[in-house]
């Protein structure tokens, strides 16, 4: 065995080298500008000798070919005692610790503190790093740092009656010395073919429509034009059901209550589908398509870069986890160019023919963890805004249209005539297979022999026949469902804000500023959603610049915004009709956004569209085609409350992707960029998921935030607790939070929740503390007292009840689990909470 002292160290020096490599590599750090105790020779020169080792690396550089020479045994290195050491030359040098601090006259402690500095302002200040990321690396090396130590610990305690020597014991530590706590994970490709290996990958497949043959360096060539990327449907399902609380959920459905929608697997398609009624457990494939702008809508590249994604989901998963952006899976990434070119046909062909096969009664066998398991689906609706799901179901996308719409054949001259669905000859599957044949025949003949004929695509509003066709029970006149956001929010709602505002400004009741003031004092109740400001022109153009969430606050507001106080009180500046038919439209907003809705419902929405739409027309003489598009509301009895298949969730997953861009700012084939990003992603996740590491993949959006634990005795509510939980004893510890978030709800203290839901008047408390008792959130709440529904606010009036005594009620037992808002108006205190009405005359 070598053990040698480095011959230039003092003779103090306990340290032994175990090789000759190693010794050579501590001369080359810790003596490298001792000049004259050390000489660096060339071994492919003779009598070249250098004092400096980087004199020799330039020498072997610039005489014998660079740094190929420096990997091999190009040099030796001799000392003053003249003894020769071969040695191999590394790319990097780096001094050691000791050194660096002695250099820079620092303690260890104060170097190790400055290198973890130089590495979280690097991280914030040259990468701009969130402070989040910095929070995680801190944690993330911490982690990793004990890990290390643990090994350590297991390499010097293998054997408790050995006794160690020093050397023994630096010698162990200068093993892991030239080793990375990231080695086999330090590039991106080491660290995919990590996951690869040990979860599976699920990478994009590319899917070419259009070649061209070029010629480059003088050959024939042929490269792809057009083209996008997929998501293998089967191989993507398999590794989804696989997670156990996906599998849970579709082992274990829930009950179905007769006449009571809730989600798309009580609509009467699911419910009624002959596979549904042999196995019960069929799963409810559900999918969405949008097209992205990845550039300023203002540049000039506006349009150029946009992108369509193709999602789909599986409606079976329990809601709380549906709305998880996780449950969210993609399918496909194209170009919007490339799809208007060539339609969804070659993309979709995969996804379609997995859905036939597990449309099928023999379905489709997965092996889930070890165990063969037989599963059906079948295709429920696809969602997405007017333009993408008219162009995938083949239909004309543009309004102008002479049939606009994809659920009737209502002409363009009679679109507003009629707000009744009845009124209209709807389409049907057979009528419409039969309209498609007249299309494509049309456009097979020769351009000459078309005159005179009528074209059946202006006709029938239809361009092409769709992919969706081809999916076995797939109706495509019935499942492309209007979204509600898109449709309604961002739509008829917006027109009506914008008419409503400029008629209160022509009758001088209020200015446009002082509207803007009243907003900005009442946002305060709304939470983070606030209405941007609003200009005349927005209103003069009925373009109203705010997103879907602060369009919905905006008209939950208007009617505390649009009163002024009179010597007989406090009453609106609105016309009676115009406040008449803008409440009408609150009470469908609280009806289509309920999370329940039963057959009558329905009912009551259609007459209400009706009459609201008839009103509105009489009042301000204006229409848009999406108020028509509202008629078809009953696709509710079909797949659910619109709710469930809005395309909020969706837009929330183009943020990933968004930001994505921000990081990567790569233009060149963002399809492709997005694809394996979101796919590597997804099997790192379930990855760490199935290792432990972190909780389930698809996990609630439940949270607390930071825990103050304090004495029951101490807190100043603690009869309330006593009068519910009377064994507890008052030593005991409370663990209390500020905030907290249970189904997507962010919940803190002075907020309002709803403890009975009741068809007459709803009870309301106000949070004063919450804490957890039996692993449940519990909130102690100062109940309030519902005096009446005002239906000039769509609020209900409350008042705080002075000798009432303190309420506590679990989370999960609250009837509605969305946010309420306490609005102070005129001494007077109301609450917001936008849902089905409950005090609502009959219709």
């Amino acid at each position: 065995m070598f053990y040698q002292k480095c011959p230039l160290c003092p003779a103090s020096s306990i340290v032994n080298f175990s090789s000759r490599e190693k010794l050579v590599q501590h001369i080359k750090i810790r003596h490298r500008n001792e000049h004259g105790k050390i000489l660096f020779n060339c071994a492919l020169c003779q009598n070249a000798s250098y004092e400096n080792y980087n004199s020799l690396k330039l020498h072997i550089t610039r005489k014998h070919g660079g740094k190929e020479q420096l990997a091999s045994s190009a040099c030796t290195s001799s000392t003053s005692t003249g003894e020769a050491i071969p040695c191999s030359l590394p790319d990097d040098e780096l001094l050691s610790v000791l050194e660096e601090a002695a250099k820079s006259y620092m303690s260890v402690d104060q170097l190790l503190q400055l290198r973890a500095a130089s590495l979280l302002i690097q991280l914030r200040d040259t990468h701009c790093a969130t402070q989040p990321i910095v929070n995680e690396v801190i944690v993330g090396v911490a982690k990793l740092f004990d890990t290390f130590l643990d090994i350590l610990q297991n390499k010097f305690s293998k054997d408790p009656n050995e006794v160690l020597t020093t050397h023994e014991i630096v010698s162990c530590i200068e093993t892991f010395r030239n080793q990375s706590l990231f080695a086999g994970v330090e590039t991106p490709t080491e660290l995919e073919k990590y996951i690869e290996r040990e979860e599976g990958s699920l990478k994009p497949v590319k899917v070419t429509v259009l070649t061209k043959d070029v010629i480059k360096n003088n050959l024939v060539r042929t490269i792809d034009v057009d083209y996008g990327y997929i998501v293998p449907f089967l191989p993507s399902l398999k590794k989804i059901l696989s997670c156990p609380e996906i599998l849970e959920t579709i082992e274990n459905p829930a009950p179905v209550k007769s006449g009571v929608f809730t989600s798309p697997i009580d609509g009467y398609f699911y419910q009624n589908h002959p596979l549904v009624k042999e196995d019960p457990k069929t799963l409810g494939i559900g999918m969405y398509t949008d097209s992205v702008d990845l550039t300023d809508s203002a540049s000039s590249k506006s349009g150029v870069h946009a992108v369509t994604f193709i999602y789909f989901v599986i409606f079976n998963i329990d809601p709380k986890l549906r709305s998880c952006r996780r449950s969210i899976f993609l399918l496909g990434v194209v170009k919007t160019s490339v799809l208007k070119k060539h339609g969804y046909g070659e993309f979709l062909k995969d996804f379609v023919a997995g859905l036939n096969q597990l449309s099928r009664r023999e379905g489709v066998n997965f092996d889930i963890k070890g165990k063969t398991m037989n599963f059906h689906a079948i295709f429920v609706c696809c969602c997405g805004d007017n333009p993408a799901s008219e162009n995938l179901g083949g239909f004309k996308e543009s309004h102008f249209a002479k049939r606009p719409c994809r659920h009737c054949l209502v002409h363009r001259e009679d679109l507003f005539k009629s707000f009744k669905e009845t009124d209209f000859p709807l389409r049907s599957m057979s009528s419409h297979n039969q309209q498609v044949a007249e299309v494509e025949a049309y456009f097979d003949l020769a351009p000459k022999n078309r005159e005179g004929i009528e074209n059946p695509s202006v006709l029938y509003g239809i361009k092409r026949k769709s992919v969706l066709i081809s999916i076995d029970g797939c109706d495509v006149t019935k499942c492309l469902p209007q979204d509600f956001m898109h449709d309604t929010i961002e739509g008829s709602l917006k027109l009506e804000i914008c008419c409503l505002l400029e008629e209160v400004i022509n009758s001088k009741q209020l200015s446009l500023a002082g509207i803007n003031n009243r907003i900005q004092i009442f946002s305060k109740h709304f939470g983070v959603n606030k209405p941007s400001i609003i200009e005349m022109h927005h209103l003069e153009n009925r373009k109203l610049r705010q997103t879907a969430a602060e369009t919905l606050n905006l008209a939950y507001m208007l009617p505390f915004v649009l009163r002024k106080k009179t010597r007989g009180g406090v009453m609106s500046v609105c016309k009676e009709a115009n406040l008449k038919c803008f409440m009408m439209r609150l009470q469908l907003l609280d009806y289509c956004m309920s999370e329940e809705l039963t057959y009558d419902d329905v009912q009551k929405i259609r007459r209400l569209t009706e009459k609201h739409h008839l009103l509105f027309q009489e009042l301000y003489n204006c229409a848009i085609p999406k108020m028509h598009y509202e008629c078809h509301l009953n696709q509710i009895l079909l797949y659910g409350p619109p709710r469930n298949f809005w395309c909020f969730g969706f837009e929330g997953k183009h943020a990933y992707f968004k930001r994505l861009l921000r990081i990567y700012r790569c233009f060149k084939d963002p399809a492709r960029t997005f694809a394996q990003a979101h796919q590597q992603r997804l099997c790192g996740l379930m990855l760490l998921s199935n290792k432990g590491v972190t909780g389930p993949f698809l996990q609630s959006s439940d949270s607390l935030g930071a825990p103050m634990n304090v004495k029951l005795q101490s807190l100043l509510y603690r009869s309330g607790l006593l009068n519910f939980y009377p064994n507890i004893s008052s030593d005991l510890m409370l663990t209390q939070y500020k905030i907290a978030s249970y189904n997507g709800v962010k919940y803190r203290r002075n907020q309002i929740i709803m403890i009975v839901k009741s068809r007459k008047l709803p009870t309301f408390g106000e949070i004063v503390h919450m804490f957890l008792h039996s692993d449940k959130l519990m909130f102690m709440y100062k109940p309030l007292s519902t005096d009446c529904c005002d239906n000039s606010l769509n609020a209900f009036k409350v008042r705080y009840c002075v000798d009432a005594e303190f309420g506590i009620v679990a989370a999960c037992d609250l009837p509605y689990h969305h946010q309420i808002f306490l609005i102070k108006s005129s001494s007077t205190n109301y609450v917001v909470a936008p849902q089905r009405s409950f005090a609502h005359s009959k219709l």
